[in-house]
């Protein structure tokens, strides 16, 4: 064995061994004689080391108690996040349902001033290849639901059934260039029909004469297609006249936002021009006119 390692094995020994004999030794350093020096000697000596083993294993004991005690705390900062994450998850999910309560009792409040039947329908796609303008709802012939039905929201009229399924049904939305709408000016009474237009708009041309001012609220006037009358249609919004002096354009911005809606109502009432068309062309006029598998 080497000296140098000789040396490291004997500094380890006394590092151990002398606090051992401080704390063990039965010597005291007061009393006399040569004993009692030479525990006074060997304690003088000793004590540095006793000092550190001392600092050494008090720091290795508040070391692991703290380990322990942030473990522990770190466990109960995992539970408490997840507590935090479930309960903002419901609070979405109150929310959530919240609003979809507030929609519905707003479609009750709006029902409950129309006579006729309906069927309540979710909206679960929007057609998005331009220039057509629908929506699909869930809800089919099997519930009743016919082409040429009007489907409105609690703020106004959505659109007519075009094409009806067994359990879903394509609406044309009155922003779709190929509807029409027969509406009236709610403030002088003044009649026209309504077409979709740019932008997520409609028009309206009218005689230059008619009185119409920005602000005016459009309403359904129940004399051609199956909308009752009165349903709210839409507000102007702009105002152009034509070069040739004789008509103006009046741009409508519709009530209701059809890239908003979750729910609408099909009120259960047929189209009675398109009932007469039926009944010349047949009984099946309607779905191979309507489904283009069907050759229509």
């Amino acid at each position: 064995m080497s000296q140098k390692r000789l040396r490291f094995w004997l500094m380890v020994a006394a590092v151990f061994i002398a606090p051992l004999m401080f704390f063990s030794t039965q010597f005291t350093p007061w009393t006399e004689g040569t004993a009692s020096r030479t525990a006074s000697l060997v304690q003088d000596v000793s004590y540095p080391f006793a000092w550190a083993w001392h600092e050494l294993s008090t720091g290795i004991e508040n070391a692991w108690e703290r380990y322990f005690d942030l473990s522990g705390k770190s466990k109960q900062n995992f539970e408490l996040k997840r507590d935090v994450t479930e309960l903002r998850t419901r609070l979405l999910d109150y929310d959530e349902r919240l609003n979809e309560v507030n929609r519905l009792r707003q479609l009750l409040g709006f029902t409950q001033s129309i006579p006729d039947k309906f069927v309540a329908a979710e909206v679960f796609t929007g057609q998005r290849s331009l220039p057509f303008k629908t929506i699909r709802i869930a809800k089919g012939s099997m519930d009743g639901i016919k082409v040429g039905m009007p489907v409105v929201s609690s703020n106004g009229i959505v659109g007519k059934v075009i094409r009806a399924g067994f359990k879903f049904s394509d609406v044309q939305l009155i922003v779709d260039y190929d509807s029409n709408v027969d509406v009236l000016v709610q403030r002088n009474r003044i009649r026209g029909v309504l077409g979709g237009y740019a932008n997520e708009s409609c028009r309206l041309t009218l005689q230059r004469s008619a009185e119409v001012r920005i602000g005016d609220t459009l309403v359904t006037s129940g004399i051609v297609g199956s909308f009752p009358k009165g349903l709210p249609v839409g507000k102007v919004i702009r105002i152009s006249f034509e070069t040739d002096n004789v008509s103006q354009v009046i741009t409508v911005e519709p009530w209701v936002d059809h890239r908003r809606l979750e729910e609408v109502i099909v009120l259960l009432r047929d189209d009675p021009e398109l009932s007469r068309i039926a009944e010349a062309g047949g009984a099946d006029w309607i779905e191979t006119s309507t489904n283009p598998a069907a050759g229509g």
